[in-house]
């Protein structure tokens, strides 16, 4: 997209672009606004568009149906992973009890025992996770950070912050004898009852792209090594043109990296039978693809499937 935007910008190289598009040269649109575009566009009415090109094609007589081949291909997401593999949208909304009583305990203690504890190190505030799935075996309950925070001797006049957060944990005088407040390092929660002393929080280790998961495929570099991809699967069927020595994709389906691509041919399939008028004769496709379903799909469409 930068690149493309670089040429649209151009006077003489986007002269094309920006007539077909409509936009004068003064109002360029930005990334965001692509990005903003292509999110209201959903994925159907994507889908819809992508087959009005294939119909095109179709009629140009680049693109014949003849011999389609289905593969998927493993694509990282923009969002970074942070250490969870069952995470749902469930996360994003946990209760935690006992959360003022929780913290003001380790506060006492640490007041309690100054000359003991190393007020440098942070101290957090943690609960299991609830979302492991059954029949799971783990040596350890999964923790989750809610709160992390550290006792500081005051250094000039506490700020607004500081006080308010000693009130809520209802330790706010005995700071005050020994001169010391409370910084938060970090914290994930959004919302707190401080008179029954629970709250709620969202797990740190939930990534701001839920649909996305963990895939395996073998790495390019080395044969022998699996490399994992936290992203999607992206299945393609595309037309092979003998006669042209092209490959062009005709259907696509985007699924979770960790999901099972092996029924997807059908879905692809139906696809192309919505939006195009053409008959298949051989369907080819690698090892995932062999399961009973994908045969007889392909053999009532006409095809012969020829599946490793």
């Amino acid at each position: 997209m930068n690149k493309f935007l670089k040429i649209l910008r151009d006077s003489d190289r986007g002269r094309a672009y920006r007539a077909y598009a409509g936009i004068c040269e003064d109002h360029i649109p930005s990334k965001g606004t692509f990005s903003y575009f292509k999110a209201k566009l959903g994925e159907s009415l994507y889908n819809k568009i992508f087959h009005v090109l294939v119909e095109i094609f179709h009629h140009l007589q680049m693109i014949t149906f003849n011999i389609l081949a289905h593969d998927g291909t493993l694509f990282p997401t923009r969002a970074r992973y942070k250490g969870c593999t069952w995470f749902s949208d469930k996360c994003s909304c946990m209760d935690v009890h006992d959360i003022v009583f929780r913290v003001k305990r380790q506060v006492m203690y640490r007041l309690n025992n100054l000359n003991k504890v190393n007020l440098n190190k942070a101290f957090m505030i943690k609960c299991d996770c609830p979302f492991v799935p059954e029949g799971k075996i783990m040596k350890k309950t999964p923790k989750m950070e809610v709160l992390s925070m550290r006792l500081d001797f005051i250094n000039g006049k506490p700020s607004e912050n500081q006080i308010n957060t000693a009130r809520l944990f209802g330790v706010k005088e005995e700071l005050d004898k020994h001169g010391m407040v409370i910084n938060v390092l970090r914290s994930n929660l959004f919302e707190i009852n401080p008179c029954q002393g629970n709250a709620r929080f969202s797990c740190p280790k939930i990534p701001k792209d839920t649909d996305a998961r963990i895939g395996v495929r073998r790495d390019p570099q080395n044969a022998n090594r699996k490399q994992k991809i936290f992203g999607y699967n992206l299945v393609v069927s595309t037309s092979v043109e003998l006669d042209l020595k092209l490959e062009l994709p005709v259907a696509a389906t985007n699924i979770a990296g960790n999901a099972e691509e092996g029924k997807k041919i059908i879905t692809n399939t139906e696809q192309i039978r919505a939006h195009h008028d053409c008959q298949t004769k051989i369907d080819i496709a690698d090892a995932k693809y062999d399961t009973i379903e994908n045969y007889n799909c392909l053999r009532d469409n006409g095809s012969i499937p020829i599946i490793d």
